[in-house]
């Protein structure tokens, strides 16, 4: 039997490899919700594409209904340059998924629900500890922006549990892949080499983790086809990484030495000097997936 799968916020980085990875499924119907139209005619799948783009227009709640499984992708606030309204911030990231899972759980939706959190939630941590996911909800460490705000928020509502749908929700360390924003910083600095320039970056002493993309949506496939324990899940692998190693990496496929760029600017996260997530609880619930995509491999994509 085929599934009907609905993707709020399908304009979104991650949801573009989700949708590649099951427009040749003919057995999948795709419901986009979206702010600008995409040509899907070549493809297997049936696609159905339908307007979002807050406050012109929002969801009709009991459409969602119908669906297998809804993914919502949307978010507002993620770069650091859009001026985007504050409400508008927590209505997109908070209110509106709060709102429908409330509507789903009141009309018995008997589906799957997969959001989306982020280790920035976790604030500003200096600490070399690699946080679980119920040390990120409890995390009470400042955070920089309304965007770290309002997705710390959704993520205590789903650990409060006041539902009975199956929800998975997703803590992500930085995702990265070739389709992401040309602002962020790995294809920022691909692309300013490439024209023979340098690029202004901090000094990248921040830790962080790194997933691919590819990688994410193989989890989101697992999920999808299969029934895992659900619940909040840290999605990382245990390795870590400092940024200016990223760069270092992505200097290296241009034999150039990043010297002069690294410690040129600040950075927004400049704060949250240490991000780790503890893989422990997907290595146990969810043990055949992990990260297979190497850093090395990785970066080959934007080149």
């Amino acid at each position: 039997m085929g599934k009907k799968i609905s993707i709020i916020g399908a304009n979104s980085f991650l949801a573009a490899y989700l949708i590649e990875a099951l427009l040749d499924d003919e057995s999948v119907e795709l419901n986009l919700f979206a702010r600008r139209k995409k040509d899907y005619s070549d493809y297997k799948a049936k696609v159905n594409q339908l307007p979002f783009n807050y406050p012109a227009n929002t969801i009709d709640f009991d459409y969602l209904l119908g669906s297998d499984v809804i993914l919502y992708c949307a978010a507002s606030g993620v770069q650091a340059s859009n001026l985007m309204d504050i409400n508008e911030i927590y209505e997109i990231n908070l209110s509106l998924p709060i709102r429908i899972i409330n509507h789903l759980n009141a009309n018995s939706f008997d589906g799957k629900w997969i959001s989306f959190g982020t280790y920035f939630e976790i604030g500003d941590n200096a600490a070399l500890q690699s946080y679980s996911e119920k040390e990120v909800v409890a995390s009470n460490l400042p955070v920089p922006n309304h965007y770290c705000c309002s997705k710390r928020l959704l993520s205590r509502f789903i650990d409060c549990q006041q539902f009975t749908i199956k929800a998975w929700h997703l803590i992500l360390p930085t995702i990265y892949g070739a389709k992401e924003n040309r602002q962020r910083l790995i294809p920022y600095v691909v692309e300013t080499l490439k024209k023979q320039e340098l690029p202004l970056l901090s000094a990248g002493t921040q830790i962080r983790q790194y997933v691919h993309c590819q990688d994410v949506v193989k989890l989101l496939n697992t999920i999808i086809d299969t029934d895992p324990p659900h619940g909040i899940y840290n999605v990382t692998a245990a390795e870590t990484i400092a940024v200016k190693d990223i760069i270092v990496a992505v200097f290296s496929l241009f034999d150039k030495d990043p010297t002069d760029s690294l410690g040129a600017k600040n950075s927004r996260d400049e704060s949250m000097k240490v991000l780790q997530l503890d893989s422990a609880k997907i290595s146990r619930e969810i043990p055949n997936w992990y990260p297979r995509i190497g850093l090395t491999e990785g970066l080959q994509d934007y080149l």
